[in-house]
């Protein structure tokens, strides 16, 4: 049997049935999803308002007269959730340091009262282990902390200090040769090198020994007191370049340079000193030679002129001593007196002291000067003077000076006539002291050295009747 066709009619009711069930279902959906989305912004407005409060009157009064704003916002569901995500990520944020700040100082606590509690413990325990201990044991126990506590405080401090790269044993040595026993000189030069090397001895070698005639020769030195130190032990100390400066390095020692510590009252063993060029005044037959030199623009050699060169002659004038002026120019400036100088001395030496004398009194010695005074000598410095051959000579003298070790003026080399040995005074110095000199030079052999003898027959006699005098 066929099967029954549908007619059009009921296949239109048919397919309005199924499309109201869609309708329905969709409807039902939209509804649920809106129930959702209500409950949710219900639950994180909640959230918002306990975790976040209005910061003041103003936002409050604010969302009070901004009705459309706050109608905007629940119209859009989603901008609440970013914003409730915000705000619940800042309060998480904010409250995890103070969390976290927390924990270290129970931590913190604790660790130090354990601390303290373990100490005293052990404190009591050492305190109850000392009075078991007897008297004797507990001597020896405080004698052994003693020890330890200095050697601790000794290590500290030697890390303190600047350590040498190797240390200078003891038997190192270094030499002092000398001219005086105990003298003046050879002590400031022991203090100095006791100071530079605190460790090391000094040996003490008379220069007229032999074994200090042999220091001499082979070690080229020129003056004495003078203090040497093997290169070797020199190399291992730690020395600034100030200290460095002071040495030079002569054979196999390191020599202190005297003239940059203890300039005067040195004596010169390096030779025969030339007199070529210099003015020469005084007698061949005197006892003692006076080498000077000096600089007419020199503020030292002008004072040491003005107290010393009168008494000078007055003992040249006795017969006493012979001078010999050798200028050294220090500058270029002092050429043009030096140079008048040497030409007054050769034409008129028996007027060169005086007009040596009115230019180192002169303060501002000028070129004008200098020729005003040759003019009193009817005497012109252009014509009678041959400046080029008189300026190749001073050049010369001053290379000579070098060479001897004649390093600064003004300086005055005293000796006996004759012989090669001089004491050098340097600096600006009172008579009393080039007098001192004399004395040891000459002795009782010229009758100088002032000695404490009885008095003569005539001062005797004087003496008594004096006395009697007083006695009656």
């Amino acid at each position: 049997m066929a099967a029954a066709k549908k007619s059009p009619s009921s296949k239109k009711a048919s397919a309005k049935k199924t499309t109201a069930k869609k309708t329905t279902k969709a409807t039902a959906k939209k509804t649920t999803t809106k129930a959702a989305k209500k409950t949710t912004a219900k639950s994180t407005k909640k959230a918002v308002k306990k975790t976040t409060k209005p910061s003041s009157k103003r936002t409050v009064a604010a969302k009070k007269s901004s009705p459309k704003k706050s109608a905007a916002k629940k119209t859009t569901p989603q901008s609440k959730k970013t914003t409730a995500k915000k705000a619940a990520t800042k309060t998480t944020q904010a409250k995890r340091p103070s969390t976290v700040a927390k924990k270290p100082m129970k931590a913190k606590t604790k660790s130090w009262y354990s601390v303290l509690t373990f100490s005293v413990v052990v404190l009591a325990v050492i305190v109850a282990g000392l009075l078991a201990l007897q008297p004797e044991q507990f001597a020896k126990l405080q004698a052994n902390i003693l020890t330890q506590w200095e050697q601790l405080t000794q290590a500290e401090q030697n890390s303190e200090e600047p350590a040498r790269v190797v240390p200078v044993a003891s038997s190192e040595q270094g030499v002092m040769i000398t001219w005086k026993e105990d003298g003046e000189n050879e002590e400031k030069l022991k203090d100095i090198f006791k100071t530079v090397f605190p460790d090391t001895n000094l040996k003490e070698v008379s220069f007229d020994s032999e074994e200090g005639q042999q220091l001499i020769e082979e070690l080229g030195v020129s003056e004495v007191p003078a203090v040497l130190y093997p290169q070797d032990a020199f190399e291992k100390e730690t020395l600034s370049e100030v200290v460095k400066d002071l040495f030079q390095l002569r054979n196999g020692y390191y020599g202190l340079n005297v003239a940059l510590v203890n300039p005067s009252q040195q004596l010169y063993i390096g030779g025969n000193l030339t007199t070529q060029g210099g003015v020469i005044m005084g007698s061949e037959d005197a006892p003692l030679t006076a080498r000077i030199y000096s600089d007419p623009k020199c503020q030292h050699c002008r004072v040491n002129a003005q107290n010393n060169l009168e008494k000078f002659s007055a003992l040249m004038e006795e017969g006493l001593i012979r001078l010999v002026f050798l200028d050294l120019p220090q500058s270029a400036s002092a050429y043009h007196h030096a140079i008048a100088m040497a030409c007054v001395g050769q034409q008129q030496p028996e007027s060169y002291l005086e007009f040596r004398k009115a230019l180192f009194d002169r303060a501002n010695l000028s070129e004008s000067y200098t020729n005003r005074q040759m003019q009193l000598l009817d005497m012109n410095y252009d014509q009678d003077c041959d400046e080029n051959a008189a300026r190749t000579m001073l050049r010369q003298r001053i290379q000579m000076a070098d060479q001897e070790g004649i390093s600064g003026v003004p300086a005055v080399y005293l000796s006996k006539t004759g012989e090669d040995q001089y004491v050098r005074i340097t600096g600006a110095k009172d008579f009393e002291e080039y007098e001192q000199i004399f004395d040891e030079l000459l002795g009782d052999e010229y009758g100088v050295e002032e000695t404490m003898d009885e008095p003569s027959a005539d001062e005797s006699d004087d003496q008594t009747t004096e006395d009697s005098e007083q006695a009656s």
